[in-house]
């Protein structure tokens, strides 16, 4: 059984993003798909591999239009059958208000399951 080391509810979201990379004085444009996502990292699925670095300094560009800077660390990256690298990011920093528009995001399409369930985990 593998133990879970997130300490925050990652949120299915299961949808097409962007991703904007901006590694050694040149930036990629990344297709992807986010599986999940946190105030604290998500699972990313793409394409083509990011570069060998433990550290990024990433554009996100979500559903409803929202957009946010941050820097991550990549935690884990394995290869898929059907082709497409799979990732665990998690972020060390987002610029402005970038964590709350990831939260007015959760909060928007998580609201009804979220407040059902608001006590599960408090002692």
């Amino acid at each position: 059984m593998d133990n879970e080391r997130r300490l925050g509810q990652r949120w299915p979201l299961n949808s097409p993003a962007k991703i904007r990379l901006k590694y050694k004085n040149s930036v990629k444009n990344y297709e992807c798909n986010i599986n999940n996502l946190s105030l604290r990292g998500l699972q990313v699925l793409l394409k083509k591999p990011l570069p060998a670095a433990e550290i990024l300094k990433i554009m996100l560009f979500l559903p409803e239009n929202i957009t946010v800077e941050a820097k991550v660390q990549v935690l884990t990256q394995k290869a898929v059958e059907a082709g497409g690298y799979l990732y665990s990011l998690s972020f060390l920093g987002v610029k402005d208000n970038g964590k709350e528009l990831i939260g007015q995001l959760i909060h928007k399409k998580y609201y009804s399951q979220m407040s059902k369930d608001w006590w599960k985990n408090t002692k």
